[in-house]
């Protein structure tokens, strides 16, 4: 399940891995000003942004297990619907089988020969 995760999220966590090393390379290109903050000013950045990339990847997890799980139940509920609803109509059936007459079951006429 997290292969099939990192399959359709694989863009994303590239995107945020790689923003930090292409702004490092952004912060050395010669500049008209100088650039602002000193060494541990960008190590807590680096710090916070790491921080942050993995809290989104662990936010994004539990969502994809979340839509997973809402899924399986959906399904369960739709198989037991189904069920009951062909046991409620089992009994309308064989009334119009027996009697040859015409039943309103749920809004729908059922025309018996």
């Amino acid at each position: 399940m997290f292969k099939a995760f990192l399959k359709e999220y694989w863009w994303a966590i590239l995107i945020r891995l790689g923003a930090p090393v292409l702004l490092n390379f952004i912060i050395f290109i010669p500049a008209f000003s100088p650039i602002v903050g000193g060494s541990s000013d960008w190590l807590s950045f680096y710090g916070s942004y790491i921080g942050l990339v993995i809290a989104s990847l662990i936010t994004l997890y539990v969502l994809y297990k979340q839509l997973q799980h809402n899924h399986e139940e959906n399904e369960k509920t739709r198989r037991n619907n189904q069920a009951v609803n062909e046991k409620m109509t089992a009994p309308i059936q064989n009334i119009e089988l027996r009697t040859g007459e015409t039943v309103v079951a749920r809004g729908k006429i059922r025309l018996c020969k």
